[in-house]
Parts: C-alpha cells; structure tokens; sequence
C-alpha cells in the first residue's frame, strides 16, 4: 500500500492531523476575506517566512497590509508583490529594540489610518548556542528579550486604548512550537519556545464581563501557512 501523495510537501497524516487540532489554521479564503477585507493589519518581522507569507495572504484577502520589519530593501520587495498582486501595503522601517522609536511608531500609524484592527506580532528571534559559549554575549539575551517582549508590549501599549475605546481589534502573538507543547519527557530535549513572555502576557488580561480589551490569540510555525 503506498503512501498518499503529500500535498504542498506536507504528508497526508499531517495535514489531517493539523485540520483536526487546528481547524482554523488555514481558513477558506472566502472566511479570511469576511474577516479581513477593507481591515488594518499590522505584522511585525514581515519582510521574510512567516511574516511575510502572512501579509501576502491577508493583502489577498483584501486587508489593508503595514509591513513592519528592519530590512527595508525586503519590506520594499513584499510591498511591491503585494501591490503587483492587486493588494495594498504600506512599509514602516523600524527596530523594536529602540522602544522610544516603537513608540513613536504606534503614534504615527494611529494618526495615518485612525485605528489598527489587528496586531500580529510575528518578528522575533531565538539564542542557538549554548550557554557555555554565551558567558560573554549578554547583548544576545538582552536583544532577545527586547525583540520577543518589550518591544511589542510597547507597540500594544500605544495601540491598545485606540482598540478598548473602539471595542474591536484582534492581537496575534507568534510563538514557536515548543511553547505549544507543556509536557516533556524525561531524556528528550524539547526546543526553547522562542517567545513565552508575549504569550503568557497575552494570557494575563483580566478575567471581567467588563474588559472590553480585544482577546490575545497565540500561534505556532508549525500552524502557520509559509
């Protein structure tokens, strides 16, 4: 008996097992259309991967795309596909590690479009080496954490009372894998989720009928179409 041919490289027993866990994880496009069209999406580290295969599927669907990332030549390039494709996108060249220009980042949006629907905070980066070879590399932990955390609760911060006055807005927190998966086995190394701070700060808002705050949703890469 031989195997089903794997669709998009991915095998049969995966992609069944991904519409089971995951039944919202590759939406019809005439849902993310609905859901989407004519709405401000915000995505961080959208100049490659993820990022960047997101803004093409939510420009698709007809969302008006601003592309976040530090590699401004990149941002360009996603900008033009998308605009070649007949979606809209605007760049915004920007470092999330300086929280003063981050700031000013949220403000200017806010003043360019009025509001921000949905805020999907993808950019981030991860250590791969390890401890021992990283006695004098703080900088690297310290960028981590400025990257993975304190730069988008900054963003969230300026963007955030726009979304509570106007009781609307969705916040998408990009995690890895290995945040999914809580348990482990003993003997196995299970890979360091590459932003747990943002995933459980959006697991930290206040359980009240009153909370107008838009709900935190969390994702993975592995859930994630590329």
């Amino acid at each position: 008996m031989t195997n089903p041919t794997p669709a998009n490289g991915r095998p049969f027993a995966e992609r069944v097992a991904t519409r089971l866990l995951y039944p919202t994880a590759h939406p019809r496009t005439s849902v993310l259309r609905a859901a989407v069209a004519d709405k401000v999406v915000l995505v961080t580290g959208a100049s490659h991967g993820i990022g960047k295969a997101v803004a093409r599927e939510m420009a698709a669907a007809g969302a008006i795309v601003l592309l976040v990332a530090r590699s401004l030549e990149d941002l360009e390039a996603v900008a033009a596909q998308i605009t070649e494709a007949g979606g809209i996108a605007h760049v915004y060249h920007a470092d999330l590690t300086d929280m003063e220009a981050t700031d000013e980042l949220g403000r200017d949006l806010l003043d360019v479009f009025g509001h921000v629907d949905v805020v999907i905070n993808n950019a981030g980066r991860s250590i791969r080496r390890p401890v021992d070879q990283s006695y004098d590399r703080f900088h690297d932990f310290t960028r981590t954490i400025d990257v993975n955390y304190l730069g988008p609760v900054r963003l969230l911060l300026t963007l955030l009372p726009s979304m509570r006055e106007r009781r609307s807005g969705h916040i998408v927190n990009v995690s890895s894998w290995g945040l999914r998966s809580r348990r482990r086995r003993a003997g196995r190394r299970t890979p360091r989720p590459r932003r747990p701070s943002t995933h459980g700060c959006g697991r930290s808002r206040p359980r009240s009928p009153r909370t107008t705050s838009p709900p935190p949703r969390s994702t993975c890469p592995s859930c994630t179409p590329a």
